[in-house]
């Protein structure tokens, strides 16, 4: 039996080094596109929910409704108040300022 040189053997080894990173980056890349589809996803989700916010808002909305309802968007996406005294202006059950 002849002795395997020690060049083929780190060339070997080296191969099979770089199957498994090349493996590892396609297990990082697949999880990569499964995160931006779930971000696009939320994201879709956060713009639908505050524009049916917003157009609830236009119309009129019961006090505890709005607080429970904005809440759930983070305070950069809630509307503002003016949007909503404006068109609620001298309602009691209306969220007011």
């Amino acid at each position: 039996m002849k002795a395997q040189s020690p060049l083929i053997t780190l060339r070997n080894l080296a191969q099979e080094a770089v199957e498994q990173a090349a493996q590892r980056l396609g297990q990082a890349r697949q999880a990569q596109q499964a995160a931006e589809q779930q971000l696009t996803m939320l994201l879709n989700y956060q713009d639908e929910y505050r524009q049916k916010l917003n157009s609830t808002l236009s119309g009129g909305m019961e006090a505890r409704a709005g607080r429970t309802t904005s809440s759930l968007l983070p305070p950069s996406n809630r509307p503002s108040n003016n949007s909503a005294s404006s068109c609620c202006s001298g309602d009691k059950r209306w969220i007011t300022p």
